[in-house]
């Protein structure tokens, strides 16, 4: 298992753009909302990919369900590191159900979780955040992904990708808010 606090601080690192101005350059306050609805995208696309049996389109050896779920830790370690949530060292046992749709949405809950603690008990919030991750480690072993092949490798994807960079996330429909 990865060492999540220490995950969550290479992933703010490595996601240390999205954090500042696109045109100041200034450090952003981003909305907790805002990136927990982006997490909550991840999943949805990984409903797509268990729905219609897709590969993923950037690591094409990989089903799309498994580079999603792993895309959905990033944004969550993502959001850990940036708010310094100190995580429990342990991934809590979660059932889930037999139903692919039905366990996705169930992670989608947890991940409101994270929200609703945010909005009301923000000290608390490791506690929501470790159960929506124990939620998506339960996914995947339950369902034979690779978690965390995925993760290291989209983590070594995304250091590169051009339409993360500055320009193209500028330009007419780029990766921007």
């Amino acid at each position: 298992m990865l060492d999540l606090n220490e995950q969550a601080k290479i992933v703010h690192e490595a996601n240390a753009k999205w954090w500042v101005d696109l045109d100041t350059g200034e450090p952003l306050e981003r909305n907790k909302g805002e990136l927990l609805m982006l997490c909550i995208s991840e999943v949805v696309e990984a409903l797509e990919g268990e729905r219609k049996g897709l590969m993923d389109d950037h690591l094409p050896a990989r089903r799309m369900a498994e580079v999603e779920m792993a895309d959905t830790l990033i944004r969550l370690l993502d959001f850990s590191g940036a708010l310094s949530i100190h995580l429990p060292e342990i991934i809590i046992d979660v059932e889930l159900k037999d139903n692919k749709g039905e366990s996705l949405l169930l992670i989608c809950d947890e991940i409101m979780d994270v929200y609703w603690t945010s909005k009301f008990s923000p000290e608390y919030l490791a506690d929501p955040v470790i159960i929506a991750i124990s939620h998506i480690y339960a996914y995947c072993a339950r369902f034979g992904y690779d978690l965390e092949g995925a993760y290291h490798e989209k983590m070594e994807y995304n250091r590169t990708r051009k339409d993360h960079q500055i320009e193209a996330r500028k330009a007419d429909g780029g990766k921007r808010w």
